[in-house]
């Protein structure tokens, strides 16, 4: 978990939390600024592990509650992440609003691609790409285990990530197995705009801006999937100095 590590200390600012919400299909907190991250549940068979200081968590600094990413417990880890996304400063100008589907087929046309996690359209970008592999937790149809990683990956051209590799702590073990040069979109709410990951081979990030945090913590108390979700816009940001961004 050394990302999350590096994500944590290079938090500049701590702040109390304000708000925090736990939905059903997404956590939202309030400390600084806005962020929000995945509801990952555990695939116990007879309920979840409980979330440490449930009830006290809006007494909590948001710089100690992220510590909560390194958790075992799924839920809690993504408390901690939505806890990091809520301390980073979005940048102001040069936010991309490219849609992260349109990217990976643009750039995987005649190349290998490889997937991680759920993405809409795998089928299309097959009719155009020489291959796409694409990996689970747990496979299904046409879908590989991560124990194939070191035997495919390093073929890739073009690798899209779900961020909530980095609440289920998948992401460490991947990236060492990234080709060179090759072009690594991570995407997903989940995602922290962030230049650490940059550090560590991703070319372009692709999450969330929160523009409107009512809305936001309105809709996701009340069960929205991320299409019903209000308050938030799509932005990207590719690999540079993020100083020249703000």
């Amino acid at each position: 978990m050394q990302i999350l590590t590096e994500l944590i200390n290079s938090l500049k600012s701590d702040s109390p939390i304000k708000q925090i919400t736990v939905g059903a299909h997404w956590t939202v907190i309030q400390s600084q600024y806005c962020g929000m991250a995945s509801t990952t549940l555990s695939d116990k068979q007879y309920g979840e592990g409980s979330v440490m200081n449930a009830g006290s968590l809006h007494q909590m600094s948001a710089k100690t509650l992220a510590a909560y990413a390194h958790s075992n417990n799924p839920l809690e880890a993504s408390i901690g992440l939505a806890s990091i996304n809520s301390l980073l400063r979005i940048p102001t100008r040069n936010l991309l609003s490219a849609n992260a589907f349109d990217v990976i087929a643009e750039k995987g046309v005649n190349k290998n691609i490889a997937i991680f996690g759920h993405f809409p359209k795998i089928d299309l970008l097959r009719e155009t790409a020489q291959s796409v592999s694409v990996f689970e937790l747990t496979p299904g149809i046409n879908e590989l285990g991560l124990e194939k990683v070191p035997e495919i990956l390093h073929n890739a051209d073009v690798v899209a990530i779900t961020s909530s590799m980095l609440i289920n702590h998948t992401l460490d073990g991947i990236l060492p197995y990234l080709k060179p040069g090759c072009f690594t979109m991570m995407v997903g709410p989940s995602t922290p705009l962030s230049s650490v990951l940059f550090d560590h081979g991703i070319s372009m990030l692709s999450g969330i801006k929160v523009i409107d945090p009512e809305l936001l913590f309105r809709s996701v108390s009340q069960g929205a999937i991320f299409r019903q979700v209000k308050g938030v816009e799509l932005v990207s940001i590719q690999k540079q100095n993020l100083s020249h961004i703000y």
